[in-house]
């Protein structure tokens, strides 16, 4: 949370709302104490149990959308996450062949460990999208890739949108 409510916060954007397992949405609120929150709850347990199930789904996208609109009535009570420059950012995979995979922009690596320093938090994102989602030989068609992606997105959820099921939610199988 740290990381995407900073990045967003050089540009003056406030995270209003967050949701998510109990541990994410304490640290999102360590950092984003302002912002409203819904914890969910992802044990399969708790999806599997027939009108159980339903009654939790319907009453959790309830919660969710209420907590959502109350955010962005309480917008102006919010502010950006700035965090103040020079950063240092220090990826640790789960093992050094994951590191060597993910490190195709030679960033500074000891075994498992990758690191970084930046500027500011849109140069230190910048560089973490490139060991996450970038490798060196997608960067350079990174924009239209993404441009045709968003493209082909548009016309999927304009057209061939699934009919929602009996709890009010979309069906995607």
């Amino acid at each position: 949370m740290d990381v995407y409510g900073a990045y967003l916060g050089e540009f003056g954007v406030p995270i209003g709302f967050v949701s998510g397992e109990d541990i994410a949405v304490g640290q999102a609120l360590d950092a984003l104490p302002w912002a409203k929150s819904v914890i969910v709850d992802k044990q399969k347990n708790t999806y599997t149990s027939g009108e159980k199930s339903i009654k939790y789904l319907s009453d959790g996208r309830k919660r969710l959308r209420e907590t959502a609109a109350a955010a962005v009535l309480d917008a102006h009570d919010m502010k950006p996450l700035v965090i103040s420059g020079p950063l240092h950012f220090r990826v640790i995979f789960r093992d050094r062949n994951l590191a060597d995979k993910y490190n195709t922009w030679n960033f500074d690596q000891t075994g498992k460990v990758i690191e970084w320093d930046a500027n500011n938090m849109i140069e230190g994102f910048e560089k973490f999208n490139k060991i996450t989602f970038f490798p060196k030989r997608i960067y350079p068609v990174r924009k239209p890739m993404l441009f045709l992606m968003r493209c082909y997105f548009r016309v999927k959820n304009s057209y061939f949108v699934p009919k929602p099921n009996r709890e009010g939610a979309v069906t995607l199988f």
